[in-house]
This record gives C-alpha cells, sequence and structure tokens, in this order.
C-alpha cells in the first residue's frame, strides 16, 4: 500500500480498527463455532453433536441438512427450533502496548454476547416420490461486546451480526433406495462494528483522546445445496450434502466519531464519514452421514463434514473517500474437518434419548488469531430426548457443551498497537427446543 509519509500513520488506522471488522460480517461467536458457521439448527442435532444429520431425515429440519431426506417424511409437517447460544470465556492482559507504553484499560469484561437462534422448517408431498420444502435459518451470526476503554479497544469493541437464510428446496425419490434434492440459498447478511480510535496519539496525547469507528453493511446473495440419500436397507442410511459458497458484495458505511480537538485532521479529509466496499465469501460444505439401526430400540449415528476456509486468504476494502487508501489484510484460514458419533435410544414407543460427541478443528492459524473471532480447536458432547405427545405432534429437546482449547493472542497493529493475552476458559452452553407437527 503507497500512502504518503504525512499521513501513512493515519490511514493505517482503518486497517487496525475498520478493516478487521469486515470479516466478522460473516463471523459466528468467538468462543463456540469453528470459523463463523452455526451448524446447529435443531434440536434433534444438537443432542447428537451433529453426528448423522445429512441420514437421519426424520423431522422437516433436513431441509437445511440433507434436502433429499424429505422423501421419507409423509403429508404436510412443520418444525419450529429454538436454540440458545451461551458462550463463555476470559481475556487475560499480558503485555500489550502502544510503542513503547503499555495500554491501558481492563481485560474487556464478559465480551461474548448470547445469542437466540430460531429456525422454522415445513415440507409437504406433491406426490409419493416428489416432495417440496422451505426451511428459514440463521446458518451465520456473531455477537461480541467488550467494554469500550479495554485494552484492545483499538482493534475491536462490539461486533453484531446476522444473516438469515431462505432456503425452498426440493427432492425426488429415484428408486426405492435412492433419492436427490436440492435448493436455494438466499441470504441476507446485517452487520454493524465498532472499535475506538488512538487520535490522541496524533496530538501528542497517546491514549486520552479516544475516537470512535462504526461499521454498517447489508446485502443480499443467493447460493444453493445439494444431496444424495442412499438406503440400502431399512436400516441403514448414507446422506450426503453440498452447500456451496455464497459471495456477499457488501456496501458498507464508515462512521467517525472524533473529539473536538482532532477536528483539523477530519478537515483534512481523513476520518470522515464514507461508503465503501468488500467481498465476503461464506466457504462451502460437504457432509457424509451414516445412520443404522443396530436393534429396534439402538441406533448409530456419523458424520464427517469438511469445510473450506481456506478462501479466507486476505480481507480487501475499498473506501468511497480517495484519502482513505484501500486496506489489504492477510487472514490465511484452513480447511477444516468435523468428525461426530452418537448414538440413539428408543426405551418406549414415544421416547427417545440421544447423545453424541464430536471434534471440531480450529481454520485459524495462531498467527492470525484475534480479538474479534478467538476460536480453538474443540470437543463438543451433546445429549438430548425427543417426546411424541400424540401421532401427530412430537416435541425434542437439546443440550450441547463446546470444550474449547486456550488461545493466545499476539498481533501488532500500526495505531491499535501490539495486544498480547490469553482467552481462557472458552467454551458455550446451547440449549434448544423443537416442536414438530404433521398436518
Amino acid at each position: 500500500m503507497n500512502v504518503p509519509l504525512a499521513t501513512r500513520r493515519w490511514s493505517l488506522w482503518p486497517c487496525s480498527g475498520i478493516a478487521p471488522l469486515i470479516v466478522t460480517i460473516c463471523v459466528a461467536g468467538p468462543v463456540h463455532a469453528t470459523g463463523f458457521a452455526i451448524e446447529e439448527q435443531d434440536a434433534v442435532a444438537l443432542g447428537t453433536a451433529q453426528a448423522g444429520r445429512a441420514a437421519l431425515a426424520d423431522n422437516p429440519a433436513t431441509v437445511f441438512y440433507n434436502p433429499a431426506g424429505m422423501t421419507r417424511l409423509s403429508g404436510t409437517q412443520a418444525a419450529l427450533s429454538g436454540i440458545y447460544i451461551g458462550p463463555t470465556g476470559d481475556f487475560d492482559n499480558a503485555g500489550s502496548s502502544l510503542g513503547a507504553v503499555p495500554l491501558t484499560g481492563g481485560d474487556g469484561g464478559a465480551f461474548s454476547s448470547d445469542a437466540f437462534v430460531p429456525t422454522l422448517y415445513l415440507t409437504t408431498g406433491v406426490s409419493e416420490r416428489l416432495k417440496l420444502g422451505i426451511g428459514v435459518s440463521v446458518p451465520f451470526g456473531l455477537g461480541t461486546d467488550y467494554d469500550p476503554d479495554w485494552v484492545g479497544r483499538y482493534h475491536t469493541i462490539e461486533a453484531d451480526l446476522r444473516v438469515v437464510n431462505i432456503n425452498p428446496a426440493i427432492a425426488y425419490r429415484l428408486t426405492e433406495t435412492l433419492s436427490i434434492g436440492g435448493g436455494i440459498d438466499v441470504q441476507y447478511l446485517d452487520a454493524e462494528l465498532s472499535n475506538a480510535i488512538d487520535f490522541g496519539s496524533l496530538l501528542g496525547f497517546p491514549q486520552a483522546l479516544d475516537g470512535r469507528a462504526t461499521l454498517s453493511g447489508d446485502n443480499w446473495a443467493v447460493g444453493y445445496n445439494l444431496g444424495l440419500l442412499y438406503e440400502p436397507s431399512p436400516r441403514l442410511r448414507l446422506g450426503l450434502t453440498y452447500r456451496s459458497r455464497v459471495k456477499h458484495d457488501v456496501d458498507v458505511d464508515a462512521d467517525f466519531d472524533a473529539p473536538a480537538a482532532a477536528a483539523p485532521i477530519q478537515a483534512a479529509g481523513l476520518f470522515t464519514d464514507t461508503g465503501g466496499s468488500t467481498e465476503v465469501t461464506l466457504p462451502e460444505s460437504v457432509s457424509l452421514s451414516a445412520y443404522y439401526d443396530v436393534t429396534p430400540r439402538w441406533a448409530l449415528l456419523a458424520d464427517v463434514t469438511w469445510t473450506r476456509w481456506s478462501r479466507f486468504d486476505e480481507l480487501a476494502v475499498e473506501f468511497d473517500n480517495p484519502l482513505q487508501p484501500a486496506i489489504v489484510e492477510e487472514q490465511d484460514w484452513d480447511d477444516t474437518v468435523r468428525i461426530s458419533l452418537g448414538a440413539a435410544f428408543r426405551p418406549t414407543e414415544r421416547w427417545v434419548l440421544r447423545a453424541g460427541i464430536a471434534y471440531d478443528e480450529s481454520p485459524i492459524p495462531d498467527e492470525f488469531q484475534r480479538p474479534r473471532l478467538v476460536v480453538g480447536d474443540r470437543v463438543l458432547v451433546g445429549v438430548g430426548a425427543g417426546y411424541r405427545l400424540s401421532d401427530t405432534v412430537r416435541l425434542d429437546i437439546g443440550y450441547m457443551h463446546s470444550f474449547s482449547e486456550d488461545v493466545e493472542v499476539d498481533i501488532s497493529n500500526p495505531g491499535a498497537g501490539r495486544l498480547v493475552g490469553d482467552y481462557d476458559d472458552l467454551g458455550a452452553n446451547l440449549f434448544a427446543a423443537q416442536l414438530s407437527v404433521r398436518f
């Protein structure tokens, strides 16, 4: 980035404060999800830690996990879920500094925001072989809120994101053992993010005259998903599903709140409200699942999911203000594999009990861990139960806990300083309830 020497320090501040925020437009909670996906889309899959999700196909949530599974559903059905995500985590400062001076401020407080994720799925049969469905879900999301005067305020303060996915789908049973399906993912992305700016360093009073930058943006984009369901016997099902990448061309509004003393800096054309643009690509994934009835009461489930997080190799931001130089920030994420194993037990005709365990890799290399998104390798443990209230109504509940490794952060950005510290006690508690109805 070629920037005149006189303005180089000023122009890099958006790199440490504004541009990094844009990547969090597609990031889920910093201590729950690997990368930024919200994988848990119904109470049933939550109880098995996602094991067998593309092969289970026993409720309308299969619209999301594998549209081909709709061929197993009869009549018209609906499933409404509510999923609560309660992340945990603490940051411990370990000598953060701005030049040769220690950064002031605390450790950020309870920075991980709780979230409630609703989902709704509907399916219906056109014929014995042809099925239609639609799902409304939140496959990506973010909620972080550090104390405004914390030690890493020049890197990030607040991030709020929602990605709503509307997914019409169709499925067809080709033979008695093979079904195919597909759908369109219509996504709406909306985000607002903020960080502090150290105007005091430019005016000779480091860390004494903070301003604030707030970035917001939204966008509609379209992707697709495909699925296969193979049933070689009444006891065994294999599901294969693919979700495409979704590319969002995001128009952003950058708003700068500066102290009165910084008026000459803004008069020169820097840190003035401006528009901008960036590209955010939500990665594609492939899942292979199995479901097997060992006995009439016991079933085993498994899943392997690959996600192409390596699409995040860099972040590039263009500003409409010609005096605000473009930003390029290296990301260099890795592809990941999640492995899940689970079991289901039916003690009676009305009850089913579930449990599962999963291992999920972090896509973020150690040197690119940042406070707006802290992700370590994690182990997921889930339990759940289902109860059939009647021939047409079923209630499912699920609980899952996420155990994450501790994460060290050591990053430096001009204007934001060097943030050094440890993220401990990372994890999350997830609770879900779901009502399924057949009409």
